[in-house]
């Protein structure tokens, strides 16, 4: 059950919204009239190429074409016979008076770069990938941290047509090579050192192994480095970023790729996931502008490595003339809540972090007194706090308006790295509820159906989405057919897209997300999401973090069993095993007591920081974890190991009897 209204918008917040310019503009060139968000929504999905067209026309983008819409999910063609570029919508909001970016590092202080200079870089880089024949279809790919020349190398990719996809340098050679292998890139830039968390790091070895791996790839650019390895190597610092270079574009079909993204890959080779210019132009001009209520000058950050969905959607705010604020390093050094220094000293105006990095500030017990009672902070300038990755419990909401800041809107965002958005996310115009995601966003038909395939109100069922949006994949690589695209997503429904997600819309018209549809919790028929469990076991005094798995047998038996993590100086003992039971049973299910509760030394998790949750789950169904776990998509892979132990311990006691 959802709590109470944390944050109420003035009427003055609601007038000077972008969302509000936009809807005056549907009443002054459509004659369209909305009582409220819910009636403009309502709007939004009932013809989606009215409303898609809408942006377009809305946003100025200058395109001619013969359709808006044709085809059904997932083989959509949109906006046919337009042509444009991703990288022209990007520099039309270029400003004197601001930034277009401020970037820090571990080990360096505050860099401004101007609208100008990125400008000039992104055309010398293009310059520079036209000279080594790179064309319109070549890919480029990125092994980077979150730094300017990312950026640069992304728009000067994009700006000839060629297409970007990148990772991040923590990622084991396995990950990379599962990654890029398949694209054939003609281009690999990569970091060479770096910090993180205090430490440095050299990638060297890295690189030699994707170049020794890769034959497609003709050109390495370096970054960081004084020192080339082989033949067709170029340093960054080598290229003339001084030079005065016109940037220029090439005008692509508005469904020609962009960029290239990849699932976690936790239980296979990842998925590689097209999408296309157009379609993620319109979702970031909608999702930044009209939900976000980013305006020219506002200071963004979302911390992100370059390997996770939210660098490509940070990236965007600069088409809202945002100044985009990059931090390259860890969220965690030199103390746990740096980050929140950081949106202090750069006076952000929209942060935006994934939600258990709010739920460690809390548990962490000393933010009150170091920033929200200090002279030194300052969150006056803070208009919208982010959070995404996993669900934000109602304690994470209520921690945020108590401790950081009372005046501002907590837009929980959930989505995906296959639409490079949200499907759900904010609104200025709305009020936030404890533990809810305000509304459904605009063009994004959401429902939520229940196992018959009926659509349900106010109960927990599947989220799908039952009709296309643009930003959507124009198709996965290498699978020509859809196969792999129609198992993913349409398998159960034909032309209706099934996230995998446990969700609910509520009697506020808000949503809540319950988790992985795939990990949820069956137990006699009644369901419940994980996220549930973690919300209620990890706010017991001691526990750092938990995994609960449902193992169902063939047999017809089930064993839940909850793993928990202990913080340093507590111990799992008979009394918080009786506790932990207890809040389950009071505040989820008494369906839902697990069997048993085994202490573990850590939780696996992603390197886009989401619980393995069902790699797990199938290891301890017998199957091999080489072919269910890809180690290389973990950010601590040696996690694994204890749980396989756990296994064999079980198998071997069961054997005994």
């Amino acid at each position: 059950m959802a709590g109470k209204i944390l944050w109420t918008p003035s009427l003055e917040v609601i007038k000077n919204s972008n969302l509000s310019q936009f809807i005056q503009w549907l009443n002054d060139e459509k004659g369209l009239i909305f009582e409220n968000y819910q009636s403009l929504y309502n709007w939004s999905v009932s013809d989606i190429s009215i409303f898609w067209e809408s942006i377009v026309q809305y946003f100025e983008i200058h395109i001619q074409y013969n359709s808006v819409l044709k085809g059904q999910m997932p083989k959509n063609q949109w906006f046919e016979g337009a042509k444009l570029n991703y990288v022209d919508y990007i520099f039309r909001q270029k400003n004197i008076d601001f930034p277009a970016i401020i970037y820090k590092t571990e080990d360096q202080d505050f860099q401004e770069i101007s609208w100008e200079k990125l400008e000039n870089d992104v055309a010398c880089f293009q310059k520079f990938l036209l000279e080594k024949g790179i064309k319109k279809g070549d890919i480029v790919a990125g092994f980077l941290t979150n730094c300017p020349e990312t950026l640069v190398a992304f728009l000067a990719t994009v700006s000839i047509g060629a297409i970007w996809t990148c990772v991040a340098p923590d990622f084991g050679h396995a990950a990379i090579l599962d990654r890029f292998s398949p694209l054939n890139p003609k281009v690999l830039i990569a970091t060479v050192s770096y910090q993180y968390g205090g430490k440095k790091f050299d990638k060297s070895s890295d690189i030699a192994h994707i170049q020794q791996n890769i034959t497609s790839i003709e050109q390495v650019v370096l970054v960081n480095s004084t020192q080339k390895f082989g033949e067709k190597c170029t340093l960054w610092n080598e290229i003339d970023f001084n030079k005065n270079q016109n940037l220029i574009s090439e005008k692509l079909p508005f469904d020609h790729p962009i960029y290239i993204v990849f699932s976690s890959g936790t239980t296979g080779n990842p998925k590689a996931i097209v999408h296309r210019q157009g379609g993620v132009l319109l979702e970031f001009l909608k999702s930044h502008i009209l939900h976000g209520n980013i305006k020219k000058g506002e200071r963004y950050l979302w911390y992100s490595t370059t390997g996770w969905i939210m660098w490509n959607i940070a990236q965007a705010s600069l088409l809202a003339g945002a100044t985009l604020v990059l931090y390259n390093g860890s969220p965690v050094y030199p103390e746990s809540d740096y980050l929140w220094k950081l949106a202090s000293d750069t006076k952000l105006d929209h942060f935006g972090i994934g939600a258990a990095y709010i739920l460690g500030s809390k548990q962490a017990g000393h933010f009150l007194e170091k920033y929200s009672q200090s002279p030194q902070a300052n969150f006056d300038s803070l208009k919208t706090l982010g959070s995404t990755g996993s669900p934000l419990p109602i304690e994470g909401f209520e921690w945020a308006y108590e401790n950081v800041k009372k005046d501002m809107t907590l837009m929980s965002l959930s989505g995906g790295t296959e639409v490079s958005s949200g499907f759900v996310g904010g609104c200025v115009h709305l009020p936030v509820f404890s533990g809810e995601i305000q509304c459904r966003m605009l063009g994004c038909a959401v429902e939520i159906w229940n196992e018959n395939g009926d659509s349900i109100f106010d109960e927990m069922g599947e989220l799908m989405l039952t009709k296309p949006m643009p930003s959507m994949p124009v198709y996965f690589w290498n699978d020509p057919d859809f196969t792999k695209y129609k198992a993913s997503y349409f398998e159960e429904y034909e032309g209706v897209w099934r996230h995998g997600d446990w969700a609910k819309i509520t009697q506020n018209n808000g949503v809540i997300i319950y988790g992985r549809s795939d990990s949820t919790l069956n137990k006699n028929g009644i369901r419940i999401g994980t996220s549930e469990i973690y919300r209620v076991v990890e706010q017991i005094e001691g526990i750092a973090d938990s995994l609960i798995l449902n193992i169902e047998y063939p047999d017809g038996s089930s064993w839940m069993p909850l793993f928990v993590k202990m913080n340093v100086g507590y111990l799992l003992n008979n009394e918080l095993i009786v506790a932990i039971k207890s809040v389950i049973k009071t505040q989820c299910s008494a369906r839902h007591i697990p069997e048993e509760i085994i202490e573990i030394n850590d939780i696996p998790y992603t390197l886009s920081n989401k619980k393995v949750e069902v790699p797990i789950k199938k290891i301890f169904l017998g199957q091999n974890p080489e072919k269910v776990v890809n180690y290389g998509a973990l950010r601590n892979p040696e996690a694994v190991e204890e749980y396989l132990n756990i296994y064999d311990l079980q198998l071997n006691n069961l054997r005994l009897k």
